[in-house]
């Protein structure tokens, strides 16, 4: 299989190594039923059996994960014990436009909670030496931050999901090469004018991008994390970091997380949990001054390297 045929999958996967081999960790096939004649037929399973999220009940302790999208009628699957995926969708025409921006977010997350590792509804930013992790419900500034933060020469792990390695010496893993800003926000920042990646439909308020619009370079695969900051508008122009409880930072992850990704969520906030007490935890108080937030985030892990 060749990247191209991985359809509208693949471009925000582009920045990341990628192949197919005997090795890989995860392999997911994706269908279309439409293209092939083949008749999907109806869900096996009743109503009782389907999770608020369309998440199929009753596979705890095992190693399947399953979820049926009713709407489009798609069937998203995991077997974690053979590292395999499977996507079934019955038309591609029907895939939402935000689904190009994050991809294969369900399998993702499933197969990262196999392994010890969270998805998490946050961005990404850092050097080499330590990195943040940006939280904030919608319309905090998390993506405003973000962005901020590479216009200061941090290096970009991801802007809206990223996968959280928590363990004894916590890592981020860039998962998507998106990044989604409102048209005020997007006004912002002079050189991603006219740099808009697609239009994923009215119904959705905020410009696409690909990172490498901003520059090359700015997106990483990895980063060691050393800091969780919760977004905080002030209305002031200066910007300030401060230190919070790790129950604060919890809470952020779990409201802002929990919501968004289907299933598992007792093992899901455990791992939250481990995270917000593996790392040192803050409120950044942002500000309007864009380049105070970047230099700010900048000073911070500069201090926290190690």
């Amino acid at each position: 299989m060749s990247r191209s045929t991985c359809g509208p999958y693949s471009d925000a996967f582009r920045h990341l190594k990628w192949g197919f081999d005997d090795d890989s960790d995860l392999t997911i096939y994706c269908i279309e039923t439409k293209s092939c004649g083949f008749d999907l037929g109806a869900a096996p399973w009743a109503r009782d059996d389907i999770g608020s999220m369309g998440e199929i009940l009753g596979l705890d302790g095992s190693s399947l994960s399953a979820l049926w999208d009713f709407q489009r009628n798609a069937i998203h699957m995991l077997d974690s014990s053979a590292k395999t995926g499977l996507i079934i969708i019955e038309d591609a025409e029907d895939l939402p436009g935000w689904e190009y921006t994050f991809p294969l977010r369900n399998l993702l997350h499933w197969h990262g909670l196999s392994q010890g590792c969270t998805m998490v509804h946050a961005g990404a930013v850092g050097t080499d030496n330590a990195a943040a992790m940006i939280v904030g419900v919608g319309g905090s500034g998390k993506s405003t931050t973000t962005i901020a933060c590479t216009n200061a020469g941090l290096k970009m792990a991801g802007d809206d999901f990223i996968l959280v390695d928590p363990s004894r010496d916590p890592c981020v893993y860039s998962l998507y090469s998106t990044a989604k800003l409102g048209a005020q926000s997007s006004a912002w920042f002079k050189g991603l004018h006219g740099k808009q990646t697609f239009d994923i439909g009215d119904d959705f308020e905020k410009n696409i991008f690909f990172v490498d619009a901003l520059g090359a370079g700015r997106m990483c695969e990895n980063l060691p994390l050393r800091l969780i900051v919760q977004l905080e508008k002030t209305g002031s122009k200066q910007s300030e970091l401060v230190p919070c409880g790790a129950g604060e930072i919890f809470r952020a992850c779990a409201a802002n997380t929990i919501g968004l990704l289907p299933g598992h969520r007792s093992k899901t906030l455990q791992l939250l949990a481990q995270l917000s007490r593996s790392v040192s935890c803050c409120t950044f108080r942002i500000g309007t001054d864009l380049d105070d937030i970047g230099r700010k985030m900048a000073q911070k892990l500069e201090g926290m390297a190690r």
